[in-house]
């Protein structure tokens, strides 16, 4: 993949990647992580407090993941 700083530089563009490993890796944790019941660690925000999330999002004091919920 060709990439031009030109295009990504005036839109404030990030381009991000991970390793975490093959299709094959991928689909045998997510197997593994159904089989074990694993469940994320969220906190969630009502939609009116959608402000208050982006704050906790913004100043780090958020502990894993927030959800927006109706």
């Amino acid at each position: 993949v060709k990439i031009t700083p030109w295009f990504l530089v005036p839109r404030a563009v990030r381009v991000r990647g991970s390793v975490i490993g093959s299709i094959t890796d991928i689909e045998d944790m997510l197997e593994l992580a159904a089989k074990a019941n694993v469940r994320p660690i969220i906190q969630k925000v009502q939609m009116p407090d959608l402000n208050k999330g982006l704050d906790m999002v913004r100043d780090g004091s958020v502990r894993y993941r927030v959800v927006l919920e109706n």
